[in-house]
Protein backbone atom coordinates (compact mmCIF):
# COMPACT_ATOMS: atom_id res chain seq x y z
CA UNK A 1 0.00 0.00 0.00
CA UNK A 2 2.95 2.37 0.43
CA UNK A 3 2.92 4.88 -2.41
CA UNK A 4 -0.81 4.46 -3.15
CA UNK A 5 -2.61 7.66 -4.18
CA UNK A 6 -6.09 8.40 -2.84
CA UNK A 7 -9.20 7.53 -4.82
CA UNK A 8 -10.96 10.57 -3.34
CA UNK A 9 -9.75 13.63 -1.43
CA UNK A 10 -11.26 16.76 0.09
CA UNK A 11 -9.97 19.49 2.38
CA UNK A 12 -12.15 20.85 5.15
CA UNK A 13 -11.37 24.31 6.50
CA UNK A 14 -12.57 24.45 10.10
CA UNK A 15 -11.00 25.76 13.29
CA UNK A 16 -10.23 23.63 16.32
CA UNK A 17 -13.66 24.35 17.82
CA UNK A 18 -15.21 22.41 14.91
CA UNK A 19 -13.14 19.28 15.47
CA UNK A 20 -15.54 17.60 17.95
CA UNK A 21 -18.34 18.00 15.39
CA UNK A 22 -16.10 16.51 12.69
CA UNK A 23 -15.36 13.54 14.94
CA UNK A 24 -19.10 13.02 15.40
CA UNK A 25 -19.83 13.33 11.66
CA UNK A 26 -17.14 10.82 10.73
CA UNK A 27 -18.17 8.35 13.46
CA UNK A 28 -21.78 8.66 12.31
CA UNK A 29 -20.91 7.94 8.69
CA UNK A 30 -18.67 5.04 9.68
CA UNK A 31 -21.48 3.51 11.76
CA UNK A 32 -23.49 2.95 8.58
CA UNK A 33 -20.84 0.78 6.92
CA UNK A 34 -18.91 -2.40 7.74
CA UNK A 35 -15.82 -0.44 8.79
CA UNK A 36 -13.88 0.36 11.94
CA UNK A 37 -13.45 3.90 13.29
CA UNK A 38 -10.28 4.94 15.11
CA UNK A 39 -9.65 8.36 16.62
CA UNK A 40 -5.89 8.28 17.03
CA UNK A 41 -5.66 12.05 17.48
CA UNK A 42 -7.70 11.93 20.68
CA UNK A 43 -4.59 10.65 22.47
CA UNK A 44 -2.17 13.08 20.83
CA UNK A 45 -4.11 16.37 20.65
CA UNK A 46 -1.03 18.44 21.48
CA UNK A 47 0.86 17.01 18.50
CA UNK A 48 -1.91 16.66 15.95
CA UNK A 49 -5.35 18.20 16.56
CA UNK A 50 -7.18 15.47 14.64
CA UNK A 51 -6.12 12.09 13.25
CA UNK A 52 -9.05 9.82 12.40
CA UNK A 53 -8.93 6.55 10.49
CA UNK A 54 -11.82 4.59 9.03
CA UNK A 55 -10.88 1.24 7.56
CA UNK A 56 -12.20 -2.12 6.48
CA UNK A 57 -10.64 -5.50 6.00
CA UNK A 58 -11.97 -5.49 2.44
CA UNK A 59 -9.91 -2.64 1.00
CA UNK A 60 -10.78 0.78 2.41
CA UNK A 61 -8.71 3.28 4.37
CA UNK A 62 -9.91 6.83 5.09
CA UNK A 63 -7.67 9.29 6.86
CA UNK A 64 -8.74 12.67 8.26
CA UNK A 65 -5.72 14.59 9.49
CA UNK A 66 -5.00 18.11 10.59
CA UNK A 67 -1.32 18.77 11.07
CA UNK A 68 0.07 20.61 14.07
CA UNK A 69 -1.38 23.97 14.96
CA UNK A 70 1.83 25.62 13.72
CA UNK A 71 1.68 23.98 10.27
CA UNK A 72 1.04 26.25 7.28
CA UNK A 73 -1.61 23.73 6.17
CA UNK A 74 -4.79 24.80 7.95
CA UNK A 75 -7.22 22.29 6.46
CA UNK A 76 -8.30 18.91 7.71
CA UNK A 77 -7.07 16.69 4.89
CA UNK A 78 -9.46 13.83 4.18
CA UNK A 79 -8.22 11.07 1.88
CA UNK A 80 -9.90 7.82 0.88
CA UNK A 81 -7.73 4.97 -0.34
CA UNK A 82 -9.20 1.89 -2.00
CA UNK A 83 -6.36 -0.60 -1.88
CA UNK A 84 -8.14 -3.66 -3.21
CA UNK A 85 -9.09 -3.72 -6.91
CA UNK A 86 -12.83 -3.50 -7.39
CA UNK A 87 -13.57 -2.20 -3.88
CA UNK A 88 -16.81 -0.19 -4.03
CA UNK A 89 -15.79 2.98 -2.19
CA UNK A 90 -18.07 5.51 -3.89
CA UNK A 91 -21.04 5.12 -1.53
CA UNK A 92 -19.11 5.86 1.66
CA UNK A 93 -17.34 8.77 -0.08
CA UNK A 94 -20.70 10.21 -1.13
CA UNK A 95 -22.13 9.74 2.37
CA UNK A 96 -19.13 11.46 3.93
CA UNK A 97 -19.20 14.29 1.39
CA UNK A 98 -22.94 14.84 1.96
CA UNK A 99 -22.50 14.90 5.73
CA UNK A 100 -19.59 17.36 5.49
CA UNK A 101 -21.49 19.64 3.11
CA UNK A 102 -24.57 19.55 5.33
CA UNK A 103 -22.51 20.77 8.31
CA UNK A 104 -19.93 23.00 6.55
CA UNK A 105 -21.30 23.98 3.11
CA UNK A 106 -18.80 26.81 2.59
CA UNK A 107 -15.73 25.11 4.03
CA UNK A 108 -15.24 22.01 1.88
CA UNK A 109 -12.72 22.08 -0.96
CA UNK A 110 -13.66 19.22 -3.26
CA UNK A 111 -10.64 19.75 -5.53
CA UNK A 112 -7.63 20.21 -3.26
CA UNK A 113 -4.43 21.22 -5.01
CA UNK A 114 -2.28 19.09 -2.72
CA UNK A 115 -1.10 15.60 -3.48
CA UNK A 116 -0.88 12.75 -1.02
CA UNK A 117 0.04 9.10 -0.85
CA UNK A 118 0.21 6.38 1.75
CA UNK A 119 3.49 6.14 3.58
CA UNK A 120 4.94 3.79 6.15
CA UNK A 121 3.58 4.32 9.63
CA UNK A 122 4.38 3.38 13.18
CA UNK A 123 0.74 2.31 13.62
Amino acid sequence: MVGLSPSWSVDLYIDDEGLPALRAVMANVAAGYPVKYYDVGEKFKEIRPIDIHICSEDGLFISATKLSRTSPIKAVMIDLFAYEPGYEWESIAEALKSALLARWPENLDESPSRTSELRSSLF
